[in-house]
């Protein structure tokens, strides 16, 4: 009995194994339900936004939270997997239409919760922790 399990649990999550070694980030709304996003569009030095990210590691991944830092030609994240050539212009065009915004959080549901022209974790942080799914999240 035992051995014919083993070969079936094989044939059924082998294709989810290699698509997920396949998979590549090309639009936000990939991550949708699983995470949130901070998109942050920086034209100056990045360091000091990094460091703060970089400080703030322990409550962003207990938030389930995705960055993303767009300069002119760069992408700097947390996302670990690949990203397609074509996000960076994807994300730039469908979220930063306001020369104003430079940080925006995306909910797990895909919808826009906050704009604004800075990057300020703690109010980011007190309104994730608002929200009624993150609150299902603290409980559990």
């Amino acid at each position: 009995m035992r051995r014919t399990i083993l070969p079936i649990c094989l044939v059924i999550t082998l294709p989810f194994i290699i698509q997920a070694k396949s998979f590549i980030l090309e639009h936000v709304n990939q991550l949708k339900w699983e995470n949130r996003i901070i998109l942050i569009r920086s034209m100056n030095d990045i360091n000091e936004i990094l460091s703060v990210l970089k400080t703030a590691k322990t409550d962003i991944q207990d938030r389930h939270i995705y960055w993303f830092i767009f300069t002119k030609n760069k992408v700097y994240t947390n996302f670990k997997g690949k990203i397609s050539n074509n996000f960076s212009e994807n994300a730039k065009e469908k979220y930063f239409e306001d020369e104003e915004m430079a940080t925006i959080l995306i909910g797990k549901d895909g919808y826009i919760k906050n704009q604004d022209i800075e990057l300020n974790l703690n109010f980011i942080f007190d309104l994730i922790d608002s929200m009624p799914m993150r609150q299902m999240e603290m409980k559990n």
